[in-house]
């Protein structure tokens, strides 16, 4: 049966080569509500949840904004945004890359929950007057890495000190059980295209990342750049960003000043070196199990995104 879940996700996409930013070609090559023999189901991509809560974070004296989806970089990209609305609170706090900072003391006025609401008030309702004046960002991540990266924070380092029997659908530090509770919540959410009547707040943790940020609307508005936690690849990451902030004329000043946090210290939920995230990712990479549930979640990012998948994804296709 697994052979068979495979062979049908993949058949949407074999036709066709992939370009950065496959939105359309997606969106017209992906069979609406495609069933699948078996328990094990396709996770459809640019479902549109009501209560998915999109974080656009805005500056408004430069023009841009970034849509941040979490576990890619939100809590440094919103610090950043904050800092360049307050700077002179920023540097008398000495560590815009902290928690508190980003989410204790971020001006609401900073922070969108749609285009259109960016719209309103910066280009009189005109989006196309908003995507002429404005450049709109989206950090993505390498799809498992991010699953990890989620798991490890929530799951793990945050369920130590939370007590509710609910969190992580009550399977606490189990991944094979997360994974396959997050299968079905996340196939009967895209099935229905209504949002569970219980939302948790870990939940956008997980979402696949082509549900965030009404990407389907706006894709050729959007440019996407990649993150990666890796060390090797920081240094790069860190540079498009400060490239970006110098397109839009940020002073050189305030660049300085980013670079030097963000480039100095990690947030405080950033676990990408732990020996824990190592364990929870040899648990996947030994279950064909498990990877097969994150491939039938996750592969439509891959492909939207322009992600190589990783070598245990390839044999999913064959």
């Amino acid at each position: 049966m697994r052979a068979v879940v495979v062979v049908i996700c993949f058949l949407n996409i074999l036709n066709y080569s992939v370009n950065a930013f496959n939105v359309a070609q997606t969106r017209a090559l992906f069979v609406r509500n495609e069933k699948i023999p078996g328990p094990k189901q396709c996770i459809k991509p640019f479902v549109n949840l009501k209560k998915i809560q999109h974080r656009f974070l805005v500056s408004k004296k430069y023009k841009f904004n970034f849509c941040a989806i979490n576990k890619n970089f939100s809590t440094i990209l919103q610090a950043i945004i904050c800092y360049l609305s307050e700077p002179a609170q920023a540097k008398s706090a000495n560590n815009i890359v902290s928690y508190n900072w980003a989410y204790s003391y971020c001006p609401v006025s900073s922070i969108k929950t749609s285009m259109t609401q960016i719209a309103n008030e910066n280009s009189d309702g005109k989006l196309p007057q908003l995507f002429r004046t404005f450049k709109h960002y989206v950090i993505v991540r390498e799809p498992i890495e991010r699953f990890v990266s989620g798991f490890v924070d929530k799951c793990i380092f945050e369920a130590k000190n939370n007590k509710r029997k609910s969190i992580c659908f009550g399977c606490k530090q189990n991944l094979s059980c997360f994974i396959k509770k997050l299968h079905n919540r996340l196939f009967n959410e895209a099935t229905r295209e209504v949002s569970p009547k219980k939302f948790y707040y870990y939940d956008s943790h997980f979402y696949p990342q082509s549900w965030e940020c009404h990407v389907s609307d706006y894709s050729k508005n959007y440019k996407i750049i990649k993150f990666s936690s890796a060390k090797a690849q920081i240094p790069a990451f860190h540079s498009k960003i400060l490239k970006i902030l110098e397109e839009r004329k940020v002073p050189k000043a305030k660049r300085d000043f980013i670079y030097a946090s963000i480039s100095s210290k990690k947030t405080s939920h950033s676990h990408a070196d732990s020996k824990i995230t190592q364990s929870i990712l040899n648990q996947i990479i030994a279950s064909p199990e498990l990877q097969e549930y994150l491939y039938l979640m996750y592969f439509k990012d891959y492909e939207i995104f322009n992600f190589q998948l990783p070598t245990f994804m390839k044999k999913r296709k064959q």
